[in-house]
């Protein structure tokens, strides 16, 4: 059987309820074609922000190891991930060395655009990555080359940066016939300003706005939540702006969807198609009124959830749905897995290939989760309430367990059975039962940030 290729599908701040709904064309093309779709619906991100999250799917690696805690300043960035030596070690370096032809096209790390150069990252043959991002990086933006050109792009329709950005990954794939590939597919969408393509404007037209679970700016929610919690509000007007982004997204990603389908389409028509693996995820969740928060970074399930999907025609499953924790860390070495490539083991990634061949199988029974505050006393900013927090969501005798430690002014823990309290209304932490489970939880945290 010839090595597989890989089109791995990066999104850009999608909940998962939104990844799970607004990608359907795509889902149905994969299974047209004859692929498997496995859901992993405990797929996790290990900070849930935009850089920290894709330095982790490139590396396998922690936050805490790739020292990118933040979007942009010393301990995040482009540049920075480049001084740390992080971008010498990655997926795509490692599938280059096992004789795969690279490429990347779309987002690559925040603060790129001011790398000198174009700057190129080792390990990639072909190289579109958005720069100077414009109208927020859907119109009126740049492209950089591997060559180290600019490509400059206007504001007209077919100058929308999902379409053009579909358009150089079908032109990679041609290049790369003939040999195998990994192709990193990352389209700006549908991060905010939520720029529909003008044929999707008026998609969606019942779509009042986001949904209204029991956690959506639930008063009896913020009992026993921590202290930053407490301080928010949720007025109308707040309501309005974010019932009016979740449309725009849920628009947003519909150019997503027809860019995923005619992926496969390409791939089918060259012959490839059976031999390729998708992965689809979003680089963090995002929150939309649940527990009175807008927005990433917080610890809670909106936020560090993402709907991951893994598909292909190599795959056989009597049960498409894979209830096994997995994270963005553990893609990097289920890729260099299935790819039969033999390399270090990254300190937090996991590969995830047994639970893809059986959903009985467990690669791992717990993840890290972590999120650093700005601030250097641990506590939230003026700009973000959330303290820096460490957490492990893991199973633990019948359920899977979310236990989080949070810093600073705003020292305290929660705990939720998230088997029982999927939306995390009850913080049982103070319950004398779960002492040895919170001590045990504990002790996993710091085992799992020294490792």
């Amino acid at each position: 059987m010839p090595k597989p290729n890989f089109v791995l599908v990066v999104v850009d701040d999608a909940s998962a309820v939104q990844m799970r709904r607004f990608l359907p064309l795509a889902r149905r093309r994969l299974a047209d074609l004859g692929a498997v779709t496995l859901d992993f619906q405990a797929g996790y991100v290990t900070t849930p922000l935009c850089c920290p999250s894709r330095a982790s799917i490139l590396t396998g690696d922690y936050a805490h190891t790739t020292g990118i805690h933040f979007n942009g300043g010393p301990e995040g960035g482009a540049a920075t991930f480049a001084a740390n030596g992080k971008d010498k070690d990655t997926i795509a370096t490692r599938l280059k060395a096992a004789g795969y032809v690279t490429g990347l096209v779309g987002k690559y790390l925040n603060g790129y655009e001011k790398m000198p150069g174009p700057y190129v990252p080792p390990g990639w043959d072909f190289w579109r990555a958005l720069h100077d991002l414009g109208a927020g990086g859907y119109l009126g933006y740049k492209i950089a080359t591997e060559g180290g050109t600019l490509i400059s792009y206007g504001s007209t329709d077919a100058d929308y940066s999902t379409d053009v950005l579909k358009q150089w990954a079908i032109r990679f794939l041609r290049k790369a016939a003939g040999s195998p590939f990994f192709l990193l597919f990352a389209p700006i969408a549908p991060h905010a300003p939520a720029i529909p393509a003008a044929r999707h404007q008026s998609a969606h037209p019942d779509l009042a706005g986001a949904p209204r679970p029991p956690n959506y700016a639930n008063a009896a929610d913020k009992a026993k939540k921590p202290a930053w919690v407490q301080g928010l509000a949720w007025p109308p007007s707040l309501e309005a702006e974010d019932d009016a982004l979740y449309a725009g997204q849920a628009r947003t990603l519909g150019a997503v969807d027809e860019a995923i389908r005619d992926l496969a389409d390409k791939l089918a028509a060259d012959g490839t198609f059976a031999d390729t693996v998708f992965i689809v995820l979003s680089d963090n969740g995002f929150s939309h009124g649940e527990h009175f928060w807008k927005g990433k970074g917080c610890e809670y399930e909106p936020a560090v959830r993402t709907a991951l999907a893994i598909a292909s025609k190599r795959f056989a499953a009597a049960s498409a749905v894979r209830s096994q924790i997995a994270g963005n860390v553990d893609l990097a070495p289920t890729i260099a897995e299935l790819a039969g490539h033999a390399h270090p083991a990254p300190l937090g990634g996991t590969s995830l290939v047994e639970a893809i061949l059986s959903p009985d199988k467990r690669p791992r029974s717990d993840l890290l989760l972590e999120r650093k505050s700005a601030n250097p006393t641990g506590a939230g900013t003026r700009a973000n309430p959330i303290p820096t927090w460490d957490g492990v969501v893991a199973e633990r005798g019948d359920s899977i367990w979310k236990y989080v430690e949070l810093a600073g002014g705003s020292l305290g823990r929660e705990l939720y059975d998230l088997t029982k309290d999927p939306f995390e209304l009850s913080n049982v932490v103070e319950n004398p039962a779960h002492g040895a489970l919170v001590a045990g939880l504990a002790l996993r945290i710091r085992e799992l940030k020294t490792a």
